[in-house]
């Protein structure tokens, strides 16, 4: 096998596993990003954790991970978020 075929294989599978990842990588979110999107004062996102309505995790500052937002949205809701199939 030469060298050139050889590498871009390993390239290929550097690629697949960076790829894989970066998939299992949740997006956090500070604070300031959660309220921005739920349109409130940053102070009410800090009373949803403290009360805990709103899971987060102390790393540095408080972050938020997508899955943690997606759950607090749904529990929420006055209506699913994802709509189920209707006959």
């Amino acid at each position: 096998m030469t060298t050139k075929i050889k590498n871009s294989k390993i390239s290929l599978r550097k690629e697949k596993l960076i790829s894989i990842f970066m998939n299992e990588i949740e997006k956090l979110f500070t604070i300031d990003e959660i309220a921005k999107i739920l349109r409130v004062h940053p102070r009410t996102v800090n009373r949803y954790i403290e009360s805990g309505r709103l899971k987060a995790s102390k790393l540095g500052v408080w972050r938020i991970k997508q899955s943690d937002l997606n759950a607090f949205l749904e529990e929420t809701s006055n209506t699913p978020l994802e709509t189920k199939n209707r006959k």
